[in-house]
């Protein structure tokens, strides 16, 4: 059964985040270097939106009974081999699956929590 709740939250959340990032155009790359919190609002909201996209991909393979995932980066694959995006959307958000699990270092690293 489709859980339409929960891939709507993944879709607000995402949207929420599209939202904080045009917010944060005007964050310059040097106060993102001095000014710990402005740098936590951008990691966090970069984090979110992957996390989201993630998810989103995950239910609809769900949904559609497709093979499941080994990481997060082969999410995006599947839908393209299914047809369901465009490689040029594949490979790009495949690439940020995979930035997401540097930035969850960085986070850890410069937080001490890793959520």
């Amino acid at each position: 059964m489709f859980d339409e709740r929960g891939i709507l939250d993944h879709l607000r959340e995402l949207n929420e985040s599209l939202k904080d990032w045009k917010r944060y155009q005007s964050i310059s790359l040097e106060e993102l270097r001095t000014d710990r919190d402005k740098r936590n609002m951008v990691l966090h909201a970069l984090l979110i939106s992957i996390q989201s996209a993630i998810d989103i991909a995950n239910h609809i393979i769900a949904e559609k009974g497709l093979r499941k995932p080994s990481t997060y980066r082969e999410s995006f694959e599947i839908l393209y081999e299914e047809g369901l995006i465009p490689k040029a959307l594949s490979e790009k958000l495949s690439d940020l699956a995979g930035f997401r699990n540097v930035l969850e270092m960085y986070w850890f690293i410069y937080t001490g929590d890793l959520t």
